[in-house]
């Protein structure tokens, strides 16, 4: 994906430089992410921890949905 066709729905800051932005695919069930403003290659398939908290993986760290700020559009 490049990231021209990236359109971000949600993202999480991490510092002052950026931090993850994400955009779900057409069934919810994926994701893919910018981390600091480089789209990532691949979509991930979203995972949930035992209480039913969607989530995916960055680099090993887990990433809760929850955590993210909607982009109102």
């Amino acid at each position: 994906m490049t990231k021209k066709d990236f359109k971000p729905v949600a993202g999480l800051c991490l510092s002052n430089w950026g931090g993850v932005e994400i955009m779900l695919n057409d069934f919810c069930d994926a994701v893919i992410y910018s981390w600091y403003g480089k789209v990532a290659r691949r979509w991930q398939e979203i995972k949930y921890n035992r209480s039913g908290e969607p989530y995916f993986t960055i680099y090993g760290r887990r990433y809760y949905l929850s955590e993210f700020l909607r982009y109102d559009r």
